[in-house]
């Protein structure tokens, strides 16, 4: 309560005296001197009762100016039945929120999204689903029988959100049976630098020079006592190989250039359904398209809410020109990058880059590089050639 208190000199004998003359403690009350004989005071409810006794003994004047704290704030919303059920509402509402699943994020994959986004639904994860309902283990088990191209998938809850971690399969050559006869065969011609054959018949030695498509070890084994057989041809067999690789670069290029204009719309998004915002109707005949979308959320926690912007932008297309250098130096990064996939686990020895100007607007980039490398190849044996 605060209150106004008339001082008599019986008011002067339990206070303490603060730096400022005007500022004083009663039994550890605030008290502001307001003139010699004014007090103002903002003081508990027991301390006004006795307060109240002590002016009546003093014959001082008291008066109450205003009353607060929890109990008067308590009292009047009490009072005002809007607003207690205004609260509740609210209240509720965000406790429904609060308990739902509003945002699905997924970690970028080679899946099409709107694919995967319809199979997470079939296996029970959709926007609106109670997260207590989500049933991560389970989930797992039933996206990993709709889509059987994926390695492993897991959903980790938060708040209202749903992140979805995935992983596909990586897509293997189709092995030639071990027990299937075959050939070992090369993939380039060159100088057989090391020969191990551990199955099948060797066909070459060491210093041979072999081309391209010759047997270097037999699948067909032939005894007196056993006969003929088939047998899976298996080895290493390493080879000095020259390889040649070139390509024809054009000096000019074809880009997209802003022009400036751009589009902009927007979609209200309320749980499952969209509301779009009216646009300028203007259609571009070469556009770029940025969408992003911005969710309603405070943390972790997301609201049935959110915000589409589309922003189109118009393009013309421009013919760029390129420099020489900048031309030769990337075509001959790519042809690296080429080489080096072809030789795999083997050795470049060494190579060399060639350019040399096809017309005014086209180079010509050669690389040639002597390589050491695997150069055996498995070739199944067909029926027709094993027979007899």
């Amino acid at each position: 309560c605060l209150s106004a208190i008339n001082v008599s000199d019986i008011l002067y004998t339990n206070y303490q005296r603060m730096s400022n003359d005007y500022y004083f403690f009663i039994n550890n009350h605030y008290i502001k001197r307001k003139s010699p004989t004014l007090l103002e005071a903002f003081i508990s409810t027991a301390a006004f009762k006795m307060a109240e006794d002590i002016a009546i003994s003093s014959e001082t004047e008291i008066k109450e100016l205003r009353r607060g704290g929890m109990m008067v704030l308590i009292k009047k919303i009490m009072g005002r039945s809007g607003l207690i059920a205004g609260f509740l509402i609210a209240a509720l509402l965000f406790f429904w929120m609060t308990s739902r699943v509003w945002y699905i994020e997924i970690a970028p994959s080679n899946f099409s999204e709107e694919v995967l986004r319809e199979q997470i639904k079939k296996a029970g994860i959709d926007i609106g689903v109670k997260t207590s309902s989500v049933d991560t283990v389970k989930f797992q088990a039933q996206m990993m029988n709709i889509n059987p191209q994926l390695e492993w998938i897991w959903a980790e809850k938060s708040g209202t959100k749903i992140y979805i971690d995935l992983r596909e399969k990586v897509k293997k050559p189709n092995p030639i049976d071990i027990n299937e006869p075959c050939n070992l065969i090369a993939t380039h011609a060159g100088k057989i630098t090391f020969s191990m054959i551990t199955e099948g018949r060797a066909m070459v030695t060491v210093g041979t020079h072999v081309s391209e498509g010759q047997l270097l070890a037999g699948g067909i084994l032939d005894s007196s006592v056993v006969g003929a057989r088939g047998v899976h041809s298996q080895g290493t067999v390493m080879a000095d190989v020259y390889i040649k690789k070139y390509g024809d670069y054009l000096l000019t290029k074809e880009v997209e250039v802003p022009t400036g204009r751009e589009k902009k719309s927007y979609v209200l998004v309320l749980g499952k359904n969209e509301i779009s915002f009216p646009s300028k109707k203007t259609e571009f005949k070469n556009k770029t398209t940025e969408t992003i979308k911005i969710p309603i959320k405070i943390g972790d926690i997301y609201f049935p809410v959110s915000i589409i912007k589309k922003t189109e932008k118009e393009t013309i297309t421009k013919t760029v020109n390129l420099t020489r250098e900048e031309v030769v130096s990337g075509a001959e990064k790519y042809l690296d990058e080429v080489l080096q996939k072809e030789v795999g686990s083997g050795t470049i020895i060494e190579r060399y880059f060639f350019n040399e100007d096809i017309d005014k607007n086209t180079v010509r980039v050669r690389l040639e590089a002597m390589c050491n490398m695997q150069i055996a190849k498995e070739q199944p044996i067909e029926e027709d050639k094993r027979g007899g």
